[in-house]
């Protein structure tokens, strides 16, 4: 969840690919504006927050990881509808993380 929390952070609109990094091919990507499944779909919902929105950014607020593969992170979320316009802050996301195990039998 730590690296997790860094990507997002760091995350520019020319760097994109870097969810790569922090998300399966079919992923789960759930936010207080959309629900989108697949890196792909992941990918194309932060490209065009970039392109909507002005300087959007996240700021991690806290990581927590648990026992058996479950984690949490909450972020606020900092953006703009437009240059010049006023500041908006979409307090208190949160993201979870399942990390399955590997089938047996």
């Amino acid at each position: 969840m730590h690296r997790i929390a860094r990507v997002f952070e760091q995350l520019r609109a020319d760097q994109l690919d870097v969810l790569a990094q922090v998300h399966a091919p079919q992923a789960t990507f759930e936010d207080p504006f959309n629900r989108v499944q697949g890196l792909h779909a992941i990918t194309a919902q932060f490209a065009h927050m970039y392109a909507k929105l002005h300087a959007p950014r996240f700021v991690v607020n806290e990581v927590t990881s648990a026992q058996n593969h479950v984690g949490w992170m909450s972020w606020d979320f900092h953006f703009a509808l437009r240059k010049g316009a006023s500041a908006q802050v979409v307090a208190d996301a949160v993201m979870r993380r399942l990390k399955r195990a590997a089938a047996t039998g």
